[in-house]
């Protein structure tokens, strides 16, 4: 039950995190000729962000992770991520 509740607490700052994962992306489409490659790149990478959300979730389930790590550890790496690509937009 404690990665349930751990879950329910991190899901606000998921979306966050998947908002600002896709700026940097977005903010690619109007900049360079290859906006289906940018759009691409965007959808793959907040595809990897739930495939990851939901296997951290499911060893954390199973007892392989603590809680706390299976809930917040995908969030805080994708939120990182995203800070990090949108610092390195060209301007």
């Amino acid at each position: 039950h404690w990665v349930t509740l751990q879950r329910k607490l991190a899901d606000p700052i998921t979306t966050l995190a998947a908002i600002l994962l896709a700026f940097p992306f977005a903010l690619r489409l109007q900049r360079s000729g290859s906006s289906g490659l940018a759009t691409m790149a965007g959808i793959l990478t907040g595809f990897a962000m739930f495939i990851l959300v939901d296997l951290t979730t499911a060893l954390g389930l199973g007892g392989r992770l603590p809680p706390v790590v299976a809930a917040w550890a995908p969030v805080l790496f994708f939120l990182g991520l995203g800070g990090f690509l949108l610092m390195h937009v060209e301007e």
